[in-house]
């Protein structure tokens, strides 16, 4: 990519948008193209776009010059906010894989009409293969134990289409979409049946980097819009 600003298409099967573990080469070029804002769009095509196979294809643009109006995630989701016709929105993490009728779950919960926001139980894909994830296996289980008391939102939300874009310099989106969900008089509910899989950390740094991000973030929130 030219310094002076290169935008480029690439085509992939699905697999560059979940293979290797974190750690690994393949999680290591998505976290650096993720980290250094390089992601601009990337494009679900229709099955059988090519000759014998079934197989789904996605096109990745990549540029490394976005304009303004489109750097960092938060304008990403600010403009899904702005473009969204529908009732409902369903937030998924890019390398997360929802489970078998997660969406279907998560729908349900709005049959309580008090209900305007929805967590998913996220379940590590990475099973204990060394101490540090068997760490991060027992951290997901204290999530889901504290989430049937207190909803905690990360990978996969679901909400009601009401709020107003997002302040540019939040890092916990979702924790933020549910805050601004509560400030309209809304509840919030845990769906443990919606399950979402990702990869936990695989050594000791991620996970410091990863407690780290999501304290800032909640802090953050905290002091300014009075999230608990």
């Amino acid at each position: 990519l030219k310094s002076s600003g290169t935008r480029i298409g690439i085509v992939f099967n699905g697999s560059p948008l979940f293979t290797g573990q974190a750690g690994s080469g393949e999680s290591n070029i998505r976290k650096w193209i993720i980290e250094n804002d390089m992601l601009e769009a990337i494009i679900a095509m229709p099955d059988q776009l090519f000759y014998n196979t079934g197989i789904a294809t996605y096109v990745w643009i990549l540029n490394n010059k976005k304009s303004t109006e489109r750097k960092g995630k938060i304008h990403g989701v600010n403009f899904l906010l702005k473009k969204a016709k529908g009732n409902i929105i369903i937030l998924q993490s890019a390398d997360s894989i929802p489970g078998k009728n997660a969406y279907n779950y998560m729908i349900s919960c709005l049959n309580n009409k008090k209900i305007g926001v929805v967590a998913s139980r996220i379940i590590p894909l990475n099973k204990g293969k060394n101490q540090m994830e068997s760490m991060a296996n027992l951290v997901y289980g204290l999530h889901h134990e504290m989430s049937k008391k207190t909803p905690k939102y990360g990978e996969m939300i679901l909400f009601k289409n009401i709020i107003t874009p997002l302040p540019s310099n939040i890092i916990c989106d979702e924790e933020m979409i549910a805050t601004l969900i509560y400030n309209k008089g809304y509840l919030g509910k845990y769906c443990s049946k919606a399950i979402v899989y990702n990869m936990a950390p695989h050594n000791f740094s991620d996970y410091i980097k990863q407690l780290r991000r999501n304290e800032c973030g909640h802090l953050k929130l905290k002091k300014k819009f009075n999230h608990k």
